[in-house]
């Protein structure tokens, strides 16, 4: 979805929870990707 609506010239806004420790290579790496392309990643803390 998020890779559909870059293709389509959308804003795109990603809401994630923040890297840890515990976070996965598979993870940290869409996030890059999804930098890359240009989306906006926001780090939400749920607490």
């Amino acid at each position: 979805m998020v890779k559909a609506s870059v293709s389509m010239g959308h804003k795109t806004y990603v809401y994630a929870r923040p890297f840890t420790t515990q976070s996965s290579p598979a993870k940290i790496g869409i996030h890059k990707e999804f930098q890359a392309m240009g989306v906006t990643i926001v780090q939400v803390s749920i607490d």
